[in-house]
C-alpha cells in the first residue's frame, strides 16, 4: 500500500513540476502579459483584503477601532480598484518600489559588510550588496520600460524555479523508491 502511494506521489509531483515549468516558460515568452497577470493578482488580493477589513470593522462597532478598520478596508479596496483601472500605473509603481527596496537592502548589506571586514567571507556580503544596489539602480534608470517586463520576469523565474525544483524532487523520490525496492529484494534473497 505504501509503495503504491509513493509511486503515485512521485508521478504527480513530476507532472505538476512539468506543468509549472511550462507556465514559467510561457511567462518568459510574453513578459508583458505575465506582468499584467501579476498586477491583476495583486489587485484582486487588495480588493479582497479591503472587503474583509470592511466586514471585519462591524465586529467592532462599539470600539474606537471601528473607523480604523472601515478606513483601512476602503483604502485597500480602492487601491485594488485602481490597480484594475490602471494596471500600467500599478506595474510602474510596483517596479519603482522594487527598485528602491533593492537599492536600500543593497546599501544596508554594503554597510554591514564594511563593519565586519575582519571576518572571513565579508566580501561576499559586500558583493551581494553591490549587486542588489546596481540592479535597483538599473531598474530605477529604466523605470518606464522595466515596469513592462520586471514583474513578469520575477513571475517567470519563480515559476521556472518551482517547476525545476519540483521535477528534481520527483526524480529523487523515484530514485529513492528504486533503491528501496532493490534493498528489499536483496534482504529477501538473503533470508
Amino acid at each position: 500500500m505504501v509503495k503504491e502511494n509513493t509511486i503515485v506521489r512521485w508521478g504527480w509531483l513530476l507532472s505538476s513540476g512539468l506543468i509549472i515549468l511550462f507556465f514559467g516558460i510561457l511567462a518568459f515568452a510574453n513578459l508583458a502579459t505575465a506582468t499584467s497577470m501579476s498586477v491583476f493578482y495583486v489587485g484582486i488580493f487588495m480588493m479582497l483584503g479591503g472587503i474583509v477589513q470592511f466586514i471585519h470593522a462591524f465586529q467592532f462597532k462599539e470600539s474606537t477601532s471601528f473607523f480604523y478598520f472601515i478606513f483601512s478596508g476602503l483604502v485597500y479596496a480602492s487601491a485594488g480598484i485602481i490597480v484594475f483601472r490602471n494596471p500600467l500605473l500599478a506595474a510602474a509603481t510596483l517596479t519603482l518600489l522594487i527598485a528602491f527596496a533593492l537599492i536600500a537592502s543593497g546599501l544596508i548589506r554594503i554597510s554591514s559588510s564594511l563593519q565586519i571586514r575582519k571576518q572571513f567571507g565579508w566580501g561576499w556580503i559586500l558583493l551581494s550588496g553591490l549587486m542588489s544596489s546596481a540592479v535597483g539602480i538599473v531598474f530605477l534608470i529604466n523605470w518606464s520600460t522595466s515596469s513592462v517586463w520586471l514583474l513578469g520576469t520575477v513571475l517567470a523565474l519563480d515559476l521556472t524555479f518551482i517547476g525545476v525544483s519540483t521535477i528534481m524532487l520527483a526524480m529523487s523520490f523515484k530514485k529513492n523508491q528504486a533503491e528501496s525496492a532493490a534493498y528489499e529484494r536483496a534482504i529477501e534473497s538473503m533470508i
